[in-house]
C-alpha cells in the first residue's frame, strides 16, 4: 500500500463535485502517472471520467491520505 509523504488537511482534498483523474493529481500535488501508479498498487477500480466526492474519499483513504471514516 501507497503511503502520503505530503500530509495535507484532510477538508482540502474531498471536492463536494466530481474530478477527473488529473485534477485530483494536482490537489494531491503529484503527477498524473504517480496518481495512476498508487491508484493500480493499491488494486482500486477508478473508471475513465469523473470521479464522484464518495469515490474521491474512497481512494484517499486507500492511498492513506485521509483516515478511515
Amino acid at each position: 500500500m501507497y503511503q502520503n509523504t505530503k500530509k495535507t488537511p484532510a477538508p482540502d482534498l474531498v471536492r463536494p463535485y466530481a474530478v477527473n483523474k488529473k485534477q485530483m493529481a494536482d490537489i494531491m500535488g503529484i503527477s498524473l502517472s504517480t496518481l495512476k501508479r498508487q491508484i493500480k498498487g493499491a488494486q482500486l477500480e477508478v473508471g475513465r471520467g469523473l470521479i464522484s466526492p464518495s469515490k474521491q474519499r474512497i481512494v484517499y483513504e486507500a492511498l492513506g491520505w485521509l483516515e478511515k471514516s
